[in-house]
């Protein structure tokens, strides 16, 4: 056995006890740290993606609500509206069915709720006052009504007046 010195037991202690310290860091403290740091980003993380969560579920409950609102129109509205009938009075009211060209009534259904029916009409030789009246009249309606596409080109003969084609629109529960 090799025979040490008192300062040379002190080395050698000190360094055994400095490769302890270092193993222990090494091994232990360093790995619980970086684990902690770790836990702590994911903690982090998380509550951001719960503040995100709590965003999206207000969203839903307000899109919820307003599909609600929308349903109760709907349902309270007459269920022998017939939007083609309605186009055509309101044609008469503001004296301009004589211009029109044609009316082209669709159906088509968006999913198991709701068809959409709507309306392409041609109109020929309006004043612009009068087409901006009869606009105003479709959109403020008691109906749910939306105008959708329009097509607007003054007339060669008379540019005081307008050939115009557009298309409105309504949706209906099924």
């Amino acid at each position: 056995m090799i025979k040490l010195n008192e300062r040379e037991k002190k080395i050698v202690g000190g360094g055994g006890l400095f490769l302890l310290v270092f193993l222990l860091y090494g091994l232990i403290i360093s790995p619980a740290m970086s684990k902690y740091e770790g836990i702590g980003r994911k903690i982090e993380q998380k509550g951001r993606e719960l503040e995100e969560v709590q965003k999206l579920q207000k969203e839903y409950q307000e899109g919820k609500e307003k599909l609600k609102n929308f349903e109760s129109i709907l349902s309270q509205s007459e269920a022998s509206f017939s939007l083609f009938s309605f186009l055509e009075s309101l044609a008469d009211k503001e004296n301009i069915r004589e211009n029109i060209a044609s009316m082209k009534p669709k159906n088509v259904p968006i999913n198991e709720t709701y068809n959409e029916s709507s309306v392409e009409i041609k109109i020929d030789r309006i004043s612009l006052k009068q087409l901006t009246n009869y606009l105003f009249q479709i959109e403020n309606s008691d109906h749910f009504l939306t105008i959708k596409k329009i097509r607007m080109k003054t007339r060669y003969d008379n540019p005081a007046y307008l050939d115009v084609t557009f298309t409105v629109s309504t949706l209906e529960l099924i």
